[in-house]
C-alpha cells in the first residue's frame, strides 16, 4: 500500500512524504526497495523527525477533521440546491451501517452532486472563493 504522510500523519504543512507498507516481503516488494535504494528515494531524518512531530497530535486533528466533515455534509443535505452527500456518517448514506461497525467516528472526507447537472455543478465551482470558519450556530 501506498501512504501519504503529508497530510493526516505530518498534519503541518512543512514536509512532503510517503510510505510504502508490504505484508509480505517478496520479490515485487523487493524491487521496490531496489529502486528506492537506487534512486535515493528516502526521507531524510529531519522529514521523518518532521512527520512523528506531526503524529503526537494526529488524534485531536482527526476528531476535529470528522467534526468538520460531518456538520458540512448535515448542511449540505439539508441545502435545497445538493442532489446528494456522499459521507458514510449520515444515517441515510448506503455504507453507514458498516461504516458504524468499523470506525470509530466516519473520516474527514465528503463529496456532493449539485443538483441540476454538470453544468450547475461547474458554476458553483466558479463561485466558490475561500472557505471561512464560522460557528457551527451561524451556519445556516
Amino acid at each position: 500500500m501506498l501512504h501519504s504522510t503529508t497530510k493526516y500523519l505530518a498534519g503541518h504543512c512543512d514536509v512532503l512524504s510517503g510510505a510504502v507498507v508490504a505484508k509480505t516481503d517478496d520479490s515485487f516488494f523487493q524491487r521496490i526497495r531496489t529502486i528506492q535504494a537506487q534512486g535515493g528515494a528516502v526521507a531524510s531524518p529531519f522529514d521523518c523527525w518532521l512527520v512523528l512531530r506531526g503524529i503526537r497530535t494526529l488524534p485531536y486533528r482527526v476528531r476535529g477533521h470528522c467534526g468538520n466533515a460531518r456538520c458540512v455534509a448535515e448542511c449540505l443535505s439539508r441545502h435545497p440546491r445538493v442532489e446528494a452527500v456522499h459521507f458514510p456518517g449520515l444515517p441515510g448514506h448506503p455504507g453507514h451501517a458498516v461504516a458504524a461497525k468499523q470506525m470509530q467516528d466516519f473520516g474527514g472526507m465528503l463529496s456532493f452532486q449539485v443538483r441540476g447537472g454538470k453544468d450547475e455543478a461547474l458554476a458553483v465551482a466558479a463561485r466558490l472563493r475561500i472557505f471561512t470558519r464560522q460557528r457551527a450556530s451561524a451556519v445556516r
